[in-house]
């Protein structure tokens, strides 16, 4: 009969003391408008890092990713049409996107700060004219995990 192993404590194998970050938010930064424009996200990624890295003590900006999303519900794709052609006919967006996340070590600070992290990602949606904003949250919690996405329409980062 196979024995069950102890469990490893990784913190404890690398003499590290205290507890590992818990929390994590991803904010995505989309390369294009909501009208299929090419916009500059460098400032507003670096100045959302500059932010990150002042609550949380660091930030990481991941390669660039190509997404694509959508204007509108696509219609359904009929016998003479493409599913690319149903998802170009509902304003199909691809793009590049930069996606900067930050571990959340000291939870009070973060929640504190949070809305200077909020204002900059909401300027960044108003000032290059995006449909809606992205952003996940993942974490643990005594009562288990919890990994949340949050589109943010437009009505609401414009006030």
């Amino acid at each position: 009969m196979a024995r069950t192993p102890a469990p490893f404590h990784m913190g404890k194998a690398l003499g590290v003391q205290g507890n590992p970050a818990a929390w994590r938010l991803a904010l995505y930064f989309p390369h294009k408008d909501r009208a299929k424009e090419p916009i500059n996200a460098e400032r507003y990624v670096h100045g959302c890092m500059d932010i990150l890295t002042h609550i949380n003590r660091g930030a990481t900006r991941l390669p660039l990713a190509e997404g694509t999303w959508l204007l509108s519900d696509p219609p359904a794709p009929t016998a003479s049409t493409t599913t690319r052609e149903t998802l170009e006919q509902a304003g199909l967006i691809l793009e590049d996107t930069t996606v900067v996340y930050s571990y959340i070590f000291d939870v009070d600070r973060f929640i504190r700060q949070f809305d200077w992290i909020k204002v900059a990602f909401y300027t960044f949606g108003e000032e290059t004219n995006q449909n809606e904003l992205f952003l996940e949250y993942k974490g643990e919690l005594k009562a288990g995990f919890f990994d949340r996405a949050y589109r943010i329409p437009r009505s609401i980062f414009l006030g």
